[in-house]
């Protein structure tokens, strides 16, 4: 029997009987397993272990892969949900699907037929190309940027991915940038660009570090998430950086995620004043003071 637990724990949890078979586990040892209660049955063919995750399990019960945004979020990437929507990628000719019918629950049907792939989750760059048919650009871009700046997909595998979308989603993937280090920069990247500002991500200032995004010469915004910046230490770190980074002439803006996410306005219209006022750009005071 541990060597159908070692199966499925190498497969996440949840595998197709077919696939446990083709890897070597006898379908008579599935079937003891299943009657002793070892591993557990979510439909006709399918299998998982105790610890399959739940958004996993209800994703095959209802005839699919967990896809778009569900399958971003339990794949790591960055995400931010506004929902408790349960997104599923459903090959086309599953026609005994439920999700049909199932209210919160949202079916893309442009999943890979399931001899084609057995998982019951959609790869990353699938589930990329659902969320650019899906969901807010925005949220598509930073999703992107992470699965990026991760490893965890390439550029040629989602160009391949999102082949069959309307160009302007298409294009989501030409406002990407791997470099990016959390999905509230990519989103405050993403949001300046559309005004025409020239910004770059992950820029290194000599005697500081690299600073999440830097708007023309000299005006710094760091965004600031939740997970790294609460700790005292963290505080103190981030004031002291803020304050070379002014001696050196920058100037700073940190926003918080509440800001990013629910103060954007603000945020947008302070720096347009900044940028109208040309203070993102080094002056002939800066270069006279040697700090351009």
């Amino acid at each position: 029997m541990p060597s159908i637990l070692r199966e499925l724990d190498r497969l996440g949890g949840i595998a197709r009987v077919s696939t446990l078979v083709d890897h070597g586990i006898g379908r008579g040892q599935i079937r003891t397993a299943v009657q002793s209660g070892i591993v557990g049955t979510i439909r006709r063919g399918w299998v998982r272990s105790a610890d399959a995750a739940p958004l996993v399990i209800e994703a095959v019960q209802l005839g699919g892969r967990l896809g778009c945004i569900s399958a971003a979020e339990h794949l790591g990437l960055w995400t931010l949900r506004s929902g408790a929507e349960l997104h599923l990628g459903i090959p086309s000719h599953s026609g005994r699907a439920q999700a049909r019918t199932v209210p919160g629950v949202v079916a893309h049907w442009q999943a890979d037929p399931w001899r084609l792939r057995s998982d019951p989750i959609e790869s990353v760059a699938n589930s990329l190309a659902q969320m650019a048919a899906c969901q807010p650009s925005e949220l598509v871009v930073a999703a992107i940027d992470s699965a990026l700046n991760k490893g965890l997909v390439s550029v040629a595998e989602l160009r391949s991915a999102i082949t069959p979308l309307p160009r302007d989603r298409r294009n989501l993937l030409e406002w990407s940038d791997g470099q990016s280090q959390s999905g509230l920069e990519s989103l405050c990247r993403y949001r300046l660009s559309l005004l025409g500002l020239r910004i770059r991500s992950q820029v290194h200032v000599e005697g500081v570090g690299w600073v999440d995004l830097l708007i023309g010469d000299r005006l710094v915004l760091e965004a600031d998430g939740r997970q790294w910046h609460e700790s005292a230490d963290a505080y103190a770190t981030d004031r002291a950086r803020d304050l070379r980074l002014t001696l050196l002439g920058y100037h700073v803006i940190r926003l918080t995620f509440e800001q990013i996410v629910n103060g954007w306005p603000l945020v947008e219209l302070t720096i347009a004043g900044l940028v109208e006022r040309g203070e993102h750009l080094w002056s002939r005071m800066h270069r006279r003071s040697r700090l351009a």
